[in-house]
């Protein structure tokens, strides 16, 4: 597994108003050529984020995944569902058992912090940890 970068720039919200800072998850690139019948799940969970005003809780954070498969893959990946990633973790991309499993592939997400009204401004920064099982 490999990933394009390691930062996701989020946009910025106003101040009283609140709402989604939105960007987009890097990347991220799973080769599989381990044959045999085991097929893969990619999950993601994301810390707290800190920053000068103190907290934004890591249930805030949600995502829209996506996932393509190389052509001539034996395996096709299928997205995880959008919805919350938080402390708990989300799929992001996985594919089935099968008789032949394998290939290349690429998963990726929107991702949306719902920032709440009146945060203190400032940047915030939190940890998105990806683990491939």
């Amino acid at each position: 597994m490999t990933q394009a970068g390691d930062t996701v720039p989020l946009t910025s919200v106003d101040f009283g108003k609140g709402g989604a800072a939105t960007g987009d998850l890097h990347a991220v690139t799973v080769k599989d050529f381990r044959g045999g019948p085991a097929g893969w799940s990619l999950t993601g969970k994301v810390t707290d984020f800190t920053g000068p005003g103190g907290k934004i809780d890591a249930g805030r954070l949600s995502w829209t995944p996506a996932c393509t498969t190389k052509a001539g893959s034996p395996s096709t990946c299928a997205p995880g569902s959008a919805g919350v990633v938080g402390t708990a973790g989300a799929t992001l991309a996985s594919t089935p058992d099968a008789a032949l499993t394998g290939g290349e592939f690429t998963a990726g997400a929107k991702v949306a912090l719902d920032v709440p009204a009146f945060t203190a401004p400032g940047t915030y920064s939190g940890v998105l940890t990806l683990t491939l099982t």
